[in-house]
């Protein structure tokens, strides 16, 4: 799965079927095919659109936001994650004593 980056200041990524449109100062900077991306890095002042948002959760796809220098904002992830039984299987390991160092 791909990781993308938008960092372009001013940005606006919006949803076009099933592709994400970014566009800057009025221009068309490029389009990403969502059924290979595995996570959506935005870095600064970049605007998402409600229909790219919602499009990036049905997927699966993860959302990152970075201040323009790189700090961690913060991440939206849908509710699908492939990594649930693994989740719930260390929160079983934490009651285990003998298990949990």
């Amino acid at each position: 799965m791909k990781t993308v980056y938008v960092a372009e200041p001013g940005a606006v990524v919006r949803r076009e079927g099933e592709l994400l449109r970014v566009a800057a100062r009025g221009e068309r900077r490029g389009d990403i095919p969502v059924h290979d991306l595995g996570q959506l890095v935005l870095m600064g002042n970049i605007t998402i659109t409600p229909a790219a948002f919602t499009l990036l959760l049905d997927r699966g796809v993860d959302v990152v936001m970075l201040s323009t220098t790189g700090n961690f904002r913060g991440r939206v992830t849908s509710g699908a994650s492939s990594n649930v039984r693994l989740r719930l299987a260390q929160y079983e390991h934490l009651r285990d004593p003998a298990r949990a160092l």
